[in-house]
């Protein structure tokens, strides 16, 4: 009888030791679905922010008083909303390089600080345009389908016009590092072959061919006195002309908004309108 006793001793604590694990484990499960609704929450609010930020730009570019009006010269803008604090930053397209326009010449400025000798500068130059232009038909350092497929890479070159900057670290040969280093400066949507320097940052006037920096530094030191300066001259080295007018409607694809929702001690990641654009095709 004793011996029976115990046995069923051992079951029911078996029992409770079952019934407490499972207990356990629906804890765990109710836990982690609460902080998966969480999350999906916060990327909800995220992208509701983003398009605000989005409207607002669009708003203020097109904004008829002057004195309101936001200028696409990469000024950061700081509004409250909706428990939020949105950084946007407009930038006007024509103040970067285009990397589908770029001429043979400007490609090579734009890459010879990276490069370490001569023929691998002109080995990058014929990559990129073997990347884009329309035929198979591989340049004298360039590559084409097979050479991709020989350096075991599984994709090749798109023969047709960059879609996003990024794609410049896919051209065989060049590293990463050095197209991370260019994609501030590069972008694929002014569709012409020449820059902005009233509006393009100093980095990027420094890529261009024969560029001076002390020229530079003294024309840009100008443009915040409010003085005037001979941009045509920098134009003219970009794509032999002058500049061009500087505002767009962000609502056209030239130019770029830099959306940043929530407060800044949680470090977030920008959003470029490209990038939005891709993930929200008809948003506007």
């Amino acid at each position: 009888m004793t011996r029976q006793r115990g046995i069923a001793l051992v079951v029911v604590l078996w029992i409770v030791t079952l019934l407490a694990l499972q207990v356990s484990i629906f804890n765990l499960t109710v836990r982690d679905a609460t902080a998966l609704a969480g999350n999906e929450l916060a990327a909800v609010r995220g992208e509701a922010l983003a398009a605000a930020g989005v409207e607002m730009a669009a708003a203020r570019l097109t904004e008829r008083e002057l004195s309101r009006r936001w200028q696409g010269n990469g000024s950061p803008h700081t509004i409250a909303l909706g428990g939020a604090r949105l950084q946007i930053t407009i930038l006007d397209e024509s103040s970067r390089l285009d990397l589908n326009e770029a001429s043979d010449e400007l490609l090579a400025s734009l890459l010879r600080p990276f490069a370490p000798s001569q023929a691998t500068l002109t080995q990058w130059v014929d990559r990129i345009l073997d990347w884009r232009d329309p035929d198979s038909d591989r340049r004298p350092q360039g590559a084409e389908d097979i050479d991709y497929r020989r350096a075991g890479v599984a994709w090749g070159p798109r023969n047709g016009p960059f879609l996003d900057v990024s794609e410049l670290g896919r051209v065989l040969g060049i590293p990463a590092n050095v197209a991370a280093q260019l994609a501030r400066s590069l972008t694929v949507y002014s569709g012409e072959g020449k820059i902005n320097p009233l509006l393009a940052s100093r980095e990027a006037l420094l890529l261009l061919p024969g560029a001076d920096p002390v020229e530079i530094d003294r024309a840009l030191q100008l443009k915040r006195e409010g003085g005037s300066a001979n941009w045509a001259r920098l134009s003219a080295r970009s794509a032999h002309g002058s500049p061009r007018a500087s505002a767009r409607a962000i609502v056209s694809r030239w130019s770029c908004a830099a959306m940043a929702p929530g407060p800044p001690s949680a470090g977030p990641k920008p959003l470029s309108w490209s990038a939005w654009m891709r993930r929200h095709p008809f948003a506007c």
